[in-house]
C-alpha cells in the first residue's frame, strides 16, 4: 500500500469509528432502553390488571412489542458488528491513529481545511490560514477554543 492509500485507509477507519461511537451505538443503546421500558410497562400492566381481561391484553401487547424491539436492536448491533468484521472496519489499522488525521499541511486559502483527508481535527479555532472550518465537504471533528 502506498503512503497515500494508508492515510486514506486510516482516515476512513477514523470516520467509521467516529460515526459508530457518536451516532450508531448510542442510538442502538437508547432504542434498546426504550424497548426495555416498554417491556417493563407491559409487565406492570399485566400484573396490575390481572382481573381485567382487556387491560391485561394491552399489557401483553406491550410485553410483545418490548421483546420485538429488543430483538430488533440486538439484530442491528449484530449486523453492524458482522459488517464491520467482514469489511475489516472492526480491526484497527496500525496507521489509523485518529489524532494524526488532518494534521498535514493546510490546503486552501482561508478555509483551514486539512490535507487530503478533509477532516479537520484541530482544536485551535483558526486552522490553516483562515476560519478554522473544514472547507468544502470536510468533516469538522474538533472543538473550537477561543
Amino acid at each position: 500500500m502506498t503512503p497515500t492509500n494508508e492515510r486514506a485507509a486510516g482516515a476512513a477507519q477514523c470516520l467509521v469509528d467516529m460515526v459508530n461511537d457518536a451516532i450508531l451505538f448510542p442510538v442502538i443503546a437508547l432504542m434498546s432502553a426504550i424497548a426495555f421500558l416498554v417491556f417493563l410497562w407491559g409487565a406492570f400492566e399485566y400484573v396490575r390488571n390481572a382481573d381485567n381481561d382487556s387491560a391485561r391484553a394491552a399489557g401483553q401487547q406491550h410485553l410483545l412489542w418490548g421483546v420485538i424491539g429488543l430483538l430488533v436492536m440486538l439484530s442491528a448491533f449484530a449486523i453492524l458488528n458482522v459488517a464491520a468484521g467482514t469489511f475489516g472496519l472492526g480491526i484497527n489499522v496500525p496507521e489509523a491513529d485518529c489524532s494524526s488525521v488532518g494534521s498535514g499541511p493546510s490546503s486552501g486559502a482561508g478555509t483551514g481545511s486539512s490535507g487530503a483527508s478533509g477532516i479537520d481535527t484541530g482544536s485551535s479555532g483558526t486552522g490553516g490560514a483562515g476560519t478554522g472550518s473544514s472547507g468544502a465537504g470536510g468533516i469538522p471533528t474538533g472543538s473550537s477554543r477561543f
